[in-house]
């Protein structure tokens, strides 16, 4: 562990060489860079990632503050496509898994921005429940993944660093095996140290992430009933990986959601 910016906050010596061999890819070669952060709810995603993008933002000269975390997609592509050299946070994990339903327009849409965006020289973070509900392209332009999770002792914020290369072969193999080794394909692991309080103003990104969820669930509650949603307006393959998330055994969750083994079969087909 080494003491970095302004901040004096820790930060895993790895992850300093990480982040400096980012810092120099998207200064002088002129590129954008997408690195993911992926782990269940609670693992400690949004505090690693802001410890990455603060030093970052040091490192650089590039503003950095809850104004560039973004929990909505259409208005982080807004703001990337008006704006350039940038430090971009997308926190769709916060939103506790309730739009985790992904749609193939909204995979388009932000496959779109990130073409687009290229030249902008962008600096992406993407904090996702699991990197592989994303599109295989959006994974193929994804320069690195932490996965954070919990240790033994439950202490959050550990994480396996995996690269681009790595990334597309753990992704091959979850599609042909639906299980993810993360550890067989890890080049570096350790540990985010919590200093969120001291980086960004977490009472305005705890009123950013309470609207944003507000909203999701107000839209959903405007969309029509049908076989896809239940009462709560929320859709079912939502409940359904949401539940699974949290450890819940498949017959437990059929219990909840008041199918049959046969009827979540059939569904399950339509949702690959």
């Amino acid at each position: 562990m080494v003491i970095v910016t302004d901040k004096k906050y820790y930060l895993d010596g790895y992850v300093v060489q990480i982040a400096d061999k980012i810092c120099e890819r998207v200064e002088k070669r002129k590129q954008d860079i997408l690195v993911q952060f992926d782990g269940r709810e609670g693992s400690g995603k949004t505090g690693a990632s802001v410890n990455f993008a603060y030093y970052i933002s040091q490192k650089t000269g590039r503003p950095f503050s809850v104004e560039n975390m973004f929990f909505d997609l259409d208005k982080m592509i807004k703001f990337a496509g008006s704006t350039e050299k940038q430090i971009i946070l997308w926190d769709e994990a916060a939103l506790g898994g309730l739009s985790s339903d992904w749609s193939n327009k909204s995979q388009r849409k932000l496959k779109s921005m990130l073409m687009v965006c290229r030249k902008k020289r962008h600096v992406f973070l993407f904090n996702v429940p699991r990197f592989y509900r994303l599109n295989a392209d959006i994974i193929e332009r994804t320069h690195c993944l932490f996965h954070i999770y919990e240790n033994d002792q439950e202490q959050p914020g550990n994480f396996m660093f995996i690269g681009g290369d790595s990334l597309v072969a753990l992704y091959m193999s979850w599609k042909s095996r639906k299980y993810a080794d993360y550890w067989k394909y890890k080049k570096l692991h350790g540990n985010f140290r919590w200093a969120l309080p001291l980086l960004i103003d977490e009472e305005k990104y705890e009123a950013m992430k309470d609207k944003a969820i507000l909203d999701l669930a107000n839209d959903k509650q405007e969309e029509k009933p049908g076989r896809w949603f239940n009462k709560d307006g929320l859709t079912i393959k939502n409940t359904y990986f949401n539940l699974k998330e949290q450890g819940m055994k498949t017959s437990d969750i059929l219990k909840i959601m008041e199918i049959d083994r046969k009827t979540l079969a059939r569904w399950s087909k339509e949702w690959e």
